[in-house]
């Protein structure tokens, strides 16, 4: 066996086992799946909030994979040993030079997208690479990885333990165990399906106010102001419970 060949990776299934949950990540936000880890409680899943895409329509999802530091090695060898077409890379250290012929070929490799969490974006036009990229920025924490859940409890990088997936876009990346996320995806779905029907209505010109019932809220609370509005929102059924 190749001795080069991340560790992590290597008892790993083939990621044609996790078809049907590669396809499902790629419907979701990375908001669903935050509010899915959270509702679903404990230690689901890790948040990361000190990266960002260079503009907002950029999102990835998949299976991730960590490049480890090679001796000698480049970090791209790495990454073209541990990962298929479709996983997520993640660098997890400063890449001292990061080329525009490194994102060719991952690209060309067919992965699905780069996380850089030692490094600022690049200053090399990115638009014409179709690799979705997402680098440290000005704006965002330094310490942005957080445990959802447990908001109290920092969490170091732990990724190098387990098989992973992950969902990034603009608002932030969530990264959840492989033996948690058929836990979490039955939230997550649901979470986007009230969401695009909530959404959907207010399209139609019913707003959020009329949706939630908020004046009926109102009136019962100011004669029992212990009355909160999930409660509220259970006993009217509303699409609002999960949001």
């Amino acid at each position: 066996m190749d001795k080069t060949r991340n560790h992590r990776t290597s008892a790993i299934p083939a990621p044609a086992s996790h078809e049907n949950t590669l396809v499902r990540l790629s419907t979701l936000a990375s908001s669903h799946l935050a509010d899915a880890c959270t509702v679903c409680g404990g230690s689901t899943g890790c948040f990361i909030a000190s990266l960002a895409p260079p503009n907002p329509s950029i999102r990835c999802s998949g299976r991730l994979v960590v490049v480890e530091p090679m001796r000698g090695g480049h970090w791209l060898n790495s990454a073209m040993q541990a990962a298929v077409p479709r996983d997520v890379v993640m660098v997890p250290f400063c890449v001292p030079e990061l080329r525009f012929s490194d994102l060719q070929t991952l690209e060309e490799a067919e992965v699905g997208g780069l996380l850089l969490l030692a490094n600022k974006l690049p200053r090399f036009p990115l638009k014409a690479a179709c690799l979705p990229i997402f680098g440290l920025s000005d704006d965002r924490v330094e310490d942005g990885i957080s445990q959802l859940g447990d908001p109290n409890r920092a969490t170091p990088n732990p990724f190098y333990l387990s098989e992973y997936f992950v969902v990034a876009d603009a608002d932030g990346i969530v990264v959840v165990p492989g033996d948690r996320i058929e836990n979490v995806m039955p939230s997550a779905l649901a979470i986007r399906e009230r969401k695009d029907r909530v959404f959907g209505a207010m399209c139609a010109g019913s707003s959020l106010r009329a949706q939630t019932y908020f004046p009926a809220f109102l009136s019962v609370q100011r004669v029992l102001p212990d009355y909160s509005f999930r409660t509220h929102l259970s006993l009217h059924g509303s699409d609002h419970d999960l949001l």
